[in-house]
């Protein structure tokens, strides 16, 4: 979008946080979009959200996956089906 930040990165004096803060502060839903097995075992110990939403190809490792449903923390993973118009809760 023309004219919007591409990052969040000083913006109004926020602090820096490293990928392990941000996926491990307090929140009620962790959207996990970006890369796969990006959460492992060793994050998903730390993980404080009560949902997390899966939207990458698998963003978390099994054991990761293993970890999280143990503490509670409801996984939903969603599938997108390139070129196509529609996407299958899993």
């Amino acid at each position: 979008m023309q004219g919007w930040p591409q990052s969040v990165v000083g913006y109004n004096r926020l602090p820096s946080l490293t990928t392990e803060q941000l996926l491990t502060s307090p929140c009620d839903i962790l959207i996990s979009a970006a890369r796969e097995t990006k959460i492992v075992s060793s994050l998903a110990n730390d993980v404080k959200a009560q949902v997390m939403l899966e939207l990458a190809n698998g963003p978390t490792t099994d054991l990761a996956d293993e970890i999280l449903i143990k503490k509670g923390v409801h996984v939903l993973r969603v599938a997108f089906k390139r070129r196509r118009s529609y996407s299958q809760l899993l």
